[in-house]
């Protein structure tokens, strides 16, 4: 495999890295998410088995291991999984006010689009946003807030008038930013 640092990469797009090959990354484009995993599209297969570290944004890795790398289409549908996290109950932890500004895109290969939109509220398990555009039920969507980047699913969408909609997003993983932002290689938003 080739490095494909000189391609600029897409909306959703991640890069990856394996861990015993620093040198060597790749970017490829979420498909979904889940609590304990990650499914990616990449032009190439990867290692089934394999240690990889995931960099959502300068800043925001984390690491796991490759569970399956299948030609689909024009690529290989790469499954990362990561170390099981605890079970959060739903609706059960407390929501802090926020009013940060917050990058939101849709999860999926049609979606190129980012919009701003303002956190208003957050905890352990989602975060409440407010925005311009209405989402489905059950879209997955990428949320870049200033410490963690968000992957979650929209469990509710309410319009509140003049063309704004309340969101709330149960989060499925939560990449935080570390403060130093120590990135090698090129870097890319």
């Amino acid at each position: 495999m080739l490095a494909h640092e000189h391609n600029p990469p897409a909306l959703n797009a991640v890069r990856i890295t394996y861990t015993d090959k620093p040198e060597v990354s790749f970017f490829g484009q979420v498909t979904n998410v889940s609590s304990g995993s990650i499914k990616l599209l990449f032009p190439e297969p990867f290692t089934k088995g394999a240690r990889v570290l995931l960099e959502f944004v300068p800043g925001a890795t984390e690491s796991g291991t490759v569970f399956y790398s299948n030609s689909e289409g024009s690529g290989f549908l790469t499954s990362i999984e990561f170390q099981p996290k605890p079970h959060r109950p739903v609706r059960q932890l407390e929501r802090t006010e926020i009013n940060e500004p917050a990058v939101v895109a849709e999860i999926g290969p049609a979606s190129q689009t980012r919009l701003v939109a303002r956190a208003v509220d957050i905890s352990q398990n989602g975060v409440g946003l407010m925005i311009s555009q209405e989402f489905a039920i059950g879209a997955l969507l990428r949320v870049e807030l200033k410490q963690v980047v968000l992957f979650g699913e929209v469990r509710h969408c309410r319009f509140l008038g003049n063309g704004r909609f309340r969101i709330g997003l149960l989060s499925e993983l939560n990449v935080p930013i570390s403060q130093k932002k120590v990135v090698s290689g090129s870097i890319w938003c």
